[in-house]
């Protein structure tokens, strides 16, 4: 029942933003990650990297068989991303690793305070991934995010700029990658997430002007979009895992 109903959620969403359930699941590949956050409560910083610690152990103890990347923003939110591979089929796979798997007393509950998940899915035809980025993949530590609300009844136009946007990156040859996600189900409403990688926090303020510049010789209805939010992101390497299989 659980995945019927995020199957429809998806499906609706997708259509949307023109696109079917039935093409994605023709591409082979719906992109999908489970997106978690938490925030650690005051002074618990050590404490939650210690208890994150603990939990990649069982995990690796225990054939945890799925990556998981590990963000802190400037208000020490936590966001672990687990990437699922085979899509809906991971979300009921990784339930029943949880039932079959002893529990770690990991102490995370005292550092830190759930704030809820989401499932987000990768769109590549928004997205641009130069063949020369300006920073090499593998090296970006840090991410600027823009999460973009559309207006109600905008979907078209909005995607249509969304176009737009990755088109212009082309054209000026850009050596900036920017990635794009759709939610496809958690609280909060439909929105886009854009995700400017960089080296760190000082690379990404020494890229802004490029990106602005190309920004402004777009033609931008303001009507389409009815809220952004945005959100620096530290990636902690050291937390994250890395599955042995």
């Amino acid at each position: 029942m659980v995945r019927i109903l995020l199957i429809l959620a998806l499906t609706v969403i997708m259509a949307g933003l023109g696109v079917s359930y039935a093409s994605a699941q023709d591409d082979g590949d719906l992109r999908l990650s489970r997106v978690m956050h938490m925030q650690i409560k005051p002074g618990q910083l050590a404490a939650f990297a210690a208890a994150r610690a603990r939990i990649i152990e069982h995990q690796q103890e225990h054939g945890f068989r799925w990556r998981q990347r590990v963000s802190i923003n400037e208000n020490n939110v936590v966001r672990i991303s687990t990437r699922l591979n085979e899509g809906w089929a991971d979300m009921q796979a990784m339930s029943e690793w949880r039932q079959n798997t002893p529990r770690a007393n990991s102490g995370m509950r005292e550092a830190v305070e759930f704030l809820g998940t989401r499932i987000v899915q990768f769109i590549p035809e928004l997205a641009y991934a130069p063949e020369n980025p300006r920073v090499p993949y593998g090296e970006f530590n840090f991410s600027r995010e823009l999460r973009l609300y559309p207006s109600p009844g905008r979907g078209q136009a909005f995607r249509e700029f969304m176009g737009t946007v990755q088109d212009a990156f082309q054209e000026a040859d850009s050596g900036q990658p920017r990635f794009v996600r759709r939610s496809v189900v958690g609280s909060g409403g439909f929105s886009l997430t854009v995700s400017y990688p960089a080296k760190d926090v000082i690379d990404s303020y020494a890229s802004r002007d490029e990106i602005q510049a190309i920004f402004q010789a777009l033609d931008f209805t303001p009507g389409n979009i009815r809220r952004v939010r945005t959100v620096n992101w530290t990636f902690r390497r050291d937390l994250g895992f890395v599955p042995s299989n």
